[in-house]
This record gives structure tokens, sequence and C-alpha cells, in this order.
């Protein structure tokens, strides 16, 4: 799915992820930023991109503010 320039743009993405992580004095952006590096490694080795924010099914994405 993804070509060589896309798996190393992948893995620059991952590695900054891992800096901004090591940096993060709050334990959630911590998290956040360890999040993204892992799906950004995986994609760097071929994986399909996952979703990482979970939202229940009743509430929908988008709303028109009404």
């Amino acid at each position: 799915m993804f070509d060589d320039q896309d798996r190393a743009y992948f893995a620059r993405r991952a590695a900054t992820e891992r800096k901004l992580a090591s940096e993060a004095s709050d334990p959630a952006i911590r998290k956040i930023h360890a999040d993204m590096a892992e799906e950004y490694q995986r994609m760097s080795e071929g994986a399909e991109p996952q979703c990482l924010v979970r939202r229940p099914a009743d509430k929908p994405l988008f709303t028109d503010g009404s």
C-alpha cells in the first residue's frame, strides 16, 4: 500500500512523536504522542492505518450546530 517514500516519512514521524512523548510533562499528552508514534511505526512497516480515536457509535462525528 505504501511506497518507500511514504514509509520513510512515517518512520520520521514516529521518531518525532517518540521525542515529543519523552518531552511531555503531562501524562495524557505523553500517551497521545506515544500512541501516535506506535501508529506511525506500524505504517512505516507497511501496516494499514488504524483509527486512534474511539467514539461512541451513537455520537455523530459532526453536527449542524442545532
